[in-house]
């Protein structure tokens, strides 16, 4: 390869720069991206639950006014 010729690098090294590539560009964002999802879908149906029992404890948004 010759690029790898001339910045000196070994096989090994190739290898383990594209894991890291692999690693940060790739698994990471969508590891982060997937948690992020689950946190919106928790908080949306905590809404809808706390939507649904507001009225039983307190007032209403609605009738706040």
């Amino acid at each position: 390869m010759p690029l790898a010729d001339f910045l000196g690098w070994s096989s090994q090294d190739w290898t383990d720069t594209f894991g890291l590539l692999i690693v940060f560009g790739v698994g990471l964002p969508i590891l982060i991206q997937g948690l992020l999802f689950v946190a919106a879908a928790q908080a949306r149906g905590e809404k809808a639950d706390d939507a649904k029992h507001s009225g039983r404890w307190g007032r209403r948004e609605d009738d706040a006014g």
